[in-house]
């Protein structure tokens, strides 16, 4: 078998037995040295898991420093909204009825201002250098970048050794299966040899099994923060102001939550067609976004929607909603890493005029065909009377 494969010369003739055994064995031994080495993939996964470590960090801390710029304006809107209350206390009788009530009222709203421009002349910028800390995660993500494509590379280089490997593993049985028969005692030691590498292999299962839900927590925060960046690309959506999303698992549905009661968690009634259908493609592209950004091979780069410009017609601000849907499906091919050669298809079905997408330039959209008239998705000549 190796002279048939090439691998040992037709010349070579064996003086004995034990002299074949060592050659096959070196020839099987040296061919397995020069195969893919396993510790390269292991490095790359390695390197790959640190990489969704630091995007979860760097989203974590986006997060925080919106909602902590959010806070900040929330105290200041406070403070404003309580401005009027000084004169108020000073023109009293000219403004409102002179009263007990009337004095204890504003003596009260007078007394929440002073705490407020107290809070604000003693807050405190926020426990970490958030800035400082965010440029530093994002160029360790470059650096890893770096490696996991200069990594990639080097295993690509390498020949395709899948054939070869299937040729030397049935040399190695034909081997084994001889060796068997007047080794006995060896067969043995390879069963030991095998039952400690099974061993071995279950203790590390096992510790990916204790590791699993926190895999699954951080998935989840992942993919919501793909959901939340789509969410706030809508730009007429004055209901929502204001407010995240989040996937419930449990029932297996997409909630709203509002950002200025941090302390709730009821979600927001949606409502409304309009605003269900947002949700709706909300959800699914924030979902093929966590999809391409976890390498998922499991579900298809593609995407059906059916007319997304129903419950758009009923008022005229609606037009600017259905707007801003064309906008974000454009947008989100925008989003796909082009130098990852990350692809997508995304069929649209649907009753509004191409004037939407047309006259704003959104080059992401392609018309196939228009079905008017005796032009339908089913020709009639195909119909029988």
């Amino acid at each position: 078998m190796c002279k048939f494969y090439n691998l040992l010369d037709y010349d070579i003739n064996f003086i004995n037995i034990n002299e074949s055994i060592v050659l096959i064995e070196k020839i099987i031994q040296d061919k397995k040295d020069s195969a893919i080495n396993s510790e390269k993939f292991e490095q790359l996964d390695k390197l790959r898991f640190k990489k969704r470590q630091i995007q979860l960090e760097l989203n974590e801390i986006r997060n925080f420093n919106q909602e902590y710029e959010k806070y900040k304006n929330n105290i200041n809107k406070m403070a404003d909204s309580l401005q009027p209350i000084d004169y108020l206390y000073k023109n009293l009788n000219s403004q409102l009825i002179n009263s007990y009530q009337s004095k204890l009222f504003l003596a009260n709203l007078s007394d929440s201002l002073k705490d407020i421009k107290q809070s604000l002349a003693r807050k405190k910028n926020p426990p970490i250098d958030v800035q400082g800390e965010e440029k530093k995660l994002i160029q360790e993500l470059k650096n890893i970048e770096i490696e996991i494509d200069f990594l990639r590379q080097s295993i690509n280089n390498l020949p395709n050794m899948a054939e070869e490997c299937i040729r030397i593993g049935e040399i190695s049985n034909e081997l084994n299966s001889i060796l068997s028969i007047s080794n006995v005692r060896g067969d043995i030691n390879k069963q030991d040899e095998m039952y400690k590498i099974l061993e071995k292999n279950k203790k590390k299962l096992l510790g990916i099994c204790g590791k699993t839900e926190n895999t699954r927590f951080a998935n989840i925060n992942l993919l919501n923060s793909c959901i939340q960046y789509y969410f706030e690309k809508f730009k007429n959506i004055s209901d929502f102001k204001d407010c995240k999303v989040g996937f419930n698992t449990a029932t297996m549905s997409l909630n709203i939550f509002s950002l200025s009661d941090v302390s709730s968690s009821i979600p927001i009634i949606t409502g409304s067609q309009s605003n269900f259908m947002i949700l709706h493609l909300c959800f699914f592209l924030g979902l093929h976004r966590y999809l391409l950004n976890t390498k998922s091979d499991f579900v298809p780069q593609i995407l059906f929607i059916d007319q997304p410009s129903k419950p758009y017609f009923e008022r005229e601000d609606d037009s600017a909603k259905l707007l801003d849907v064309f906008f974000l499906l454009n947008e989100f091919f925008n989003t796909l890493n082009k130098d990852k050669d990350e692809t997508f298809q995304l069929i649209l079905l649907e009753h509004a005029e191409s004037h939407y997408w047309e006259n704003h330039k959104m080059e992401n959209f392609h018309l196939v065909d228009e079905f008017i008239g005796d032009n339908a998705l089913i020709p009639k000549n195909l119909l029988k009377e």
